[in-house]
C-alpha cells in the first residue's frame, strides 16, 4: 500500500528589514510604508513603494530585500532570485538576503546554489536557526538524509521550538526507518503547531506501518477538517480505505482528490482504477 509522503518544510521567507532611523530619508519612507503594506497583504502597493526607493536609491540593499520578499511570496522566483541578488551585491554581510536567496533558489529548482547561500548564511550569523532549516531541507532535497538530520538537529539546539525542523527531522527520520522517532518529530510539530497538516498526514502514514489502522484514519479525517482542499490527506485516506476494503468510501477520496488536483496522474490513475473495478464512470 503506497501513501504519499509530504516531503517539503514550510519555510518562511524570512523578517521583512525595517529601516529604524531617527531622520529617514525619502527612500527609507518608502521602504518603511512598503513593509507596513507587505505586513497587511497588500504585496501589489508595497513593491511599488519598494520601487520607489529603489529609484531614490539604487545601490539600498533593504529595498531590494523586500522587494524580493514580496516577488517570493507571490510566486516570482526569477524576479526575487535578482533583487536577492542586488541586496547580497549591496550589503555582502546581510545574512537575512542570503538565506532568502537560498529559499529562492530552492523553489526554482538550483539546490547547490540554494545550499551555497544557506551555508553562508550561517557563517555569517551561526545562531540563525531559519538558515539551518533552509539548509537540511535542501541537502534533504538533494537526497542526503543523514546530512540533512544532522543540520535539523543544528537548527532545534538553536530553536528547540522550530515547527519547521521538527517536520524535516521527522521526513528524514521516517525515510530512514526510524518510525518511533520519526513519529515523536511530527506529534511535536502538531503541538506547537496544531494546523500543521503535513505533519498530521504524515504522522497518519507513520502510524499505518506501526499497524495502528484506526489512527491512521482518524489523522488523515482530521487533516481535511482543518484543510478540506489538502488533497494528499484525500488521497491518503482513500488508500487507507481501500486497505479496509472500504471500496467505496476509498473511491470518493480519490475522486476528491483528481478534482482537488487534475495534474495529478497518481490521483487520477487510482481514482479511475477503482472506478472500473466497481464498474463506475471514470473522470
Amino acid at each position: 500500500m503506497k501513501f504519499i509522503i509530504v516531503a517539503e518544510c514550510l519555510l518562511s521567507i524570512g523578517i521583512l528589514g525595517a529601516k529604524p532611523q531617527e531622520h529617514p530619508s525619502v527612500s527609507d519612507s518608502h521602504v518603511t510604508r512598503g513593509i507596513a503594506l507587505a505586513a497587511k497583504g497588500d504585496l501589489e502597493e508595497a513593491m511599488v513603494e519598494f520601487r520607489a526607493a529603489i529609484r531614490l536609491k539604487p545601490d539600498d540593499p533593504i529595498a531590494h530585500y523586500n522587494l524580493g520578499n514580496a516577488f517570493f511570496s507571490t510566486g516570482k522566483l526569477r524576479n526575487a532570485i535578482v533583487e536577492y541578488r542586488k541586496a547580497v551585491r549591496f550589503k555582502p554581510d546581510y545574512a537575512n538576503a542570503h538565506c532568502n536567496l537560498g529559499n529562492a533558489l530552492r523553489d526554482s529548482g538550483d539546490l547547490d546554489g540554494a545550499i551555497m547561500e544557506f551555508k553562508e548564511a550561517i557563517r555569517l550569523e551561526p545562531n540563525y536557526g531559519a538558515a539551518h532549516c533552509g539548509l537540511g531541507n535542501a541537502l534533504e532535497m538533494k537526497g542526503d538524509k543523514d546530512g540533512a538530520i544532522v543540520v535539523y538537529r543544528e537548527a532545534l539546539r538553536i530553536e528547540p521550538k522550530n515547527a519547521e525542523a521538527h517536520f524535516g527531522l521527522g521526513v528524514c527520520l521516517g525515510a530512514k526507518g526510524e518510525l518511533d522517532d520519526a513519529i515523536l518529530e511530527y506529534r511535536e510539530v502538531i503541538r506547537l503547531k496544531p494546523g500543521y497538516v503535513e505533519a498530521i498526514v504524515n504522522l497518519g502514514i507513520a502510524l499505518y506501518f506501526k499497524g495502528d489502522m484506526d489512527s491512521v484514519i482518524a489523522q488523515f479525517r482530521e487533516a481535511i477538517r482543518i484543510k478540506p482542499d489538502f488533497a494528499p490527506a484525500h488521497f491518503n485516506l482513500g488508500k487507507a480505505f481501500e486497505e479496509r476494503k472500504e471500496k467505496t468510501a476509498a473511491l470518493e477520496e480519490y475522486r476528491r482528490a483528481s478534482q482537488i488536483n487534475r495534474e495529478n496522474v497518481l490521483y487520477r490513475d487510482n481514482y479511475r482504477r477503482l472506478a472500473k473495478e466497481l464498474g463506475k464512470q471514470g473522470l
